[in-house]
């Protein structure tokens, strides 16, 4: 997701630097765990508020990416519903740091 949606943020302007370079931190600590059948369910890393934040952004474009250029399908909804899930979380995460 993170792979799918930099190029997006890189057309922006202007471009929102910062973030690029927050969310290309967050790949570079999930690449290690990639297996070939996906990431190890329930394998944590710990990510800073400013991570979450990248990465609820990123999660939200991305989403808004699916919905407009993959015909719906099963599996789109099903994508768009996982992301849609990431992305509450993300905002519990935040809303709980700002208390």
């Amino acid at each position: 997701m993170i792979e799918g949606y930099l190029p997006l943020l890189a057309r922006l302007y202007p471009t929102p630097r910062r973030t690029i370079e927050v969310l290309r931190g967050i790949r570079d600590k999930l690449a290690p765990l990639l297996e070939p059948g996906g990431f190890p369910e329930g394998r944590a890393i710990a990510l800073t508020m400013e991570e979450v934040w990248a990465l609820d952004i990123a999660v939200q474009g991305f989403s808004v990416a699916v919905r407009r250029r993959i015909a719906p399908s099963n599996e789109r909804d099903g994508v768009i519903a996982e992301l849609n899930k990431l992305h509450v979380y993300c905002e519990r995460l935040l809303s709980a740091g700002r208390t």
